[in-house]
């Protein structure tokens, strides 16, 4: 993310996502509506759809925000050691901890929202409350066309969601997940940066400029190469949070096209019961009550 004019900046990322998630939550709503009125039943699924809609934003939002400390960290141990050169590696030491708490804290939300993302999708496409799919049971269902239950089908096998959901497991998302994986239950490496001095200027004046590195377990497990220029964590989490972005917002965006390709014409004298939605009337809705159908951090 970057906020340069030719780049997504961070600010219109979330935007970006949260429009796609309202409108696959508009499409379902307006399907549901005019289910209801053709079959005479009284369906409330859109109101845990738009709860989970509400919890995809948010989970996203944690993303720029963490990458934001991270660069805000950066900036201020660079300023510090700039005007302080003999406590230059102690002032290392302490900003290369604290940017991979707020680095581990980038990989943690990106594998929570994908599953979050797994539930939101998995509950329109399949027009049912269970079972509740978070990612990896969300990219079963889409590669396998056996995963429903019995006498009821897949209908998430075969979507455009689908395609996209199993390409972004099978290329990156579910290596990211055996890194969270490692990083909780078996291993952390060891926090490495290093200090440099850099001459500047006609006068020839020395500047110290500091880098925290990424885990080389990430540069692994994304395919990137030492060389690339992401190795400092600020640039490896700008990388994350843009992938995640591209990622998730075409996922939603194909979810808003199959949803719309399910809304049925209602037969001629047959009359909804609610109104139609635009975005403009789905922005605020999320019922109270529906929380408790919403996709705990820790559930499975």
């Amino acid at each position: 993310m970057s906020d340069q004019p030719n780049h997504v900046t961070l600010a219109d990322a979330y935007t970006r996502i949260r429009d796609a998630a309202v409108d696959a939550a508009i499409h379902f709503s307006n399907a549901e509506v005019r289910n209801n009125a053709i079959s005479g039943e009284n369906r409330e699924l859109s109101r845990v759809a738009f709860s989970l809609r509400d919890a995809v934003t948010y989970r996203f939002d944690s993303l720029p925000y963490h990458h934001d400390l991270i660069v805000k960290s950066h900036e201020a141990a660079q300023k510090a050691v700039s005007g302080n050169h003999e406590q230059g590696r102690d002032i290392l030491r302490q900003v290369a901890t604290s940017q991979r708490f707020l680095f581990d804290d980038v990989i943690f939300n990106s594998i929570g929202l994908f599953d979050y993302l797994g539930h939101f999708g998995g509950l329109m496409l399949r027009n049912a409350r269970g079972p509740r799919l978070r990612w990896d049971k969300f990219y079963k269902w889409s590669k396998h066309a056996s995963a429903g239950a019995a006498g009821v089908g897949n209908p998430i096998h075969g979507t455009r969601t689908a395609s996209l959901v199993v390409e972004a497991d099978e290329g990156w998302v579910r290596k990211l997940t055996t890194l969270r994986s490692d990083i909780i239950h078996y291993e952390s490496e060891k926090v490495n940066g290093r200090v440099r001095m850099e001459w500047r200027g006609q006068a020839s004046t020395t500047t110290q400029l500091l880098d925290a590195y990424v885990p080389r377990s990430f540069l692994k497990t994304l395919g990137i190469s030492e060389n690339e220029g992401v190795t400092a964590i600020p640039a490896a989490s700008e990388l994350l949070v843009s992938r995640v972005f591209t990622t998730v917002e075409s996922i939603l965006l194909a979810l808003g096209q199959d949803l719309a390709d399910r809304v049925p014409d209602l037969p001629e004298g047959v009359i909804p019961t609610a109104p139609v939605l635009t975005r403009r009337h789905a922005d605020t809705a999320a019922p109270a009550d529906s929380n408790d159908d919403a996709l705990s951090p820790g559930e499975s």
